[in-house]
């Protein structure tokens, strides 16, 4: 067993939101592009990745977000068209928007770091872009042709509630990363009248 466990936050993907993801992975595979493809158990929104965390702090990371839990309310989200980041020429990641309904992802995401900046992890340089990572752009192969896929498909979906996030495990595997709940975070805060 490790001194540590590769950690970080986020939610889950409403099931019929992964299954319309698979759908639409499917449709941009056949672009024949060199992406190594999310699969269903992998769809969800990082809200931070934490790296490797030793046991001892690991729980304390759970204990502060569960107390957070407890003053922060479940919120919405809709998901949105794909996208990409990068350029066209060199994409590096293919993903799933998310709109953040009435700015409450944006909120949670402050109140995380907030909650675990105490235990001295790095505060996050990028702007926060809500988004379900569908696959990681291996090579320049086909690229164009893929971008071009994707500018043709939409997507779109009902708002779903979030109740909870996750503190998640991440495991190196010769076969690729497997992932574990660490730890389960109700949101249970009262929203404000």
């Amino acid at each position: 067993m490790s001194a540590s466990d590769r950690l970080f936050i986020a939610f889950e993907t409403p099931e019929d939101v992964k299954r319309k993801a698979l759908e639409l992975i499917a449709e941009l595979q056949k672009a024949d592009a060199d992406v190594s493809w999310e699969k269903e158990d992998k769809l969800h929104c990082t809200l931070k990745f934490l790296g490797n965390v030793d046991h001892q702090r690991g729980w304390k990371v759970a204990e502060e977000l569960l107390a957070m839990g407890k003053t922060v309310p479940p919120f919405s989200v809709r998901y949105s068209r794909p996208g990409y980041f990068g350029d066209s020429h060199a994409p590096s990641v293919i993903w799933l928007g998310i709109n953040d309904v009435g700015e409450a992802l944006r909120a949670l995401v402050k109140k995380i770091g907030e909650a675990i900046d105490p235990l001295r992890f790095a505060r996050e340089k990028r702007v926060f872009h809500p988004h379900v990572t569908l696959g990681r752009v291996k090579s320049t192969k086909n690229a164009e042709k893929l971008i071009a896929t994707l500018e043709t498909v939409t997507f779109s979906s009902e708002v779903y509630p979030i109740e909870s996030m996750k503190l998640m495990k991440s495991d190196l595997k010769p076969a690729g990363s497997v992932y574990s709940v660490y730890q389960s975070i109700p949101l249970i805060g009262k929203n404000q009248v």
